[in-house]
């Protein structure tokens, strides 16, 4: 069974939220200080970040898939390069304020690629086919060709 797109982007957005508290609890442990709110406050920026760039995906992908061909690079070339600036945005903006940790801030980019790995590990693989696959001879594939 395929997913949706609005499946994944919502497990995806899931994935991020599960990620941000598990680095803020693991930030609170390890600071265990006044320092471990600005931390927290770092993780929740990009991670907010983080969910507003799943839901700008899912629109510029699903707004690319009824463009003309010719028209689909640009289009998603330049909402990438606006991703982009928005990330050095929030960066720039967690530098200059006092309560928010840069470290925290960065630290809290990372919880989109790790809601995607585990995603990937998490679902439902059709082992079926894989084992098929290693278990087909030299003379099967030459047959299925």
């Amino acid at each position: 069974m395929e997913q949706s797109m609005e499946q994944y982007a919502v497990k995806t957005i899931f994935a991020i939220i599960c990620v941000a508290l598990l680095m803020i609890v693991g930030g609170v442990v390890f600071f265990r200080s006044f320092y471990s709110v600005a931390f927290a406050l770092g993780v929740v920026m990009t991670s907010i970040l983080n969910v507003g760039k799943v839901l700008w995906l899912k629109h510029t992908v699903k707004r690319a898939s009824t463009m003309q061909s010719s028209l689909v690079g640009g289009y998603t070339g330049a909402f990438y390069l606006a991703r982009f600036i928005a990330t050095g945005l929030v960066l720039v903006l967690a530098f200059y304020l006092p309560h928010v940790d840069l470290f925290g801030a960065a630290i809290g980019l990372l919880t989109l690629p790790i809601a995607g790995y585990a995603i990937g590990f998490t679902s439902k693989r059709h082992i079926g086919q894989y084992t098929q696959a290693q278990e087909a001879t030299p003379e099967d594939i030459n047959e299925a060709n």
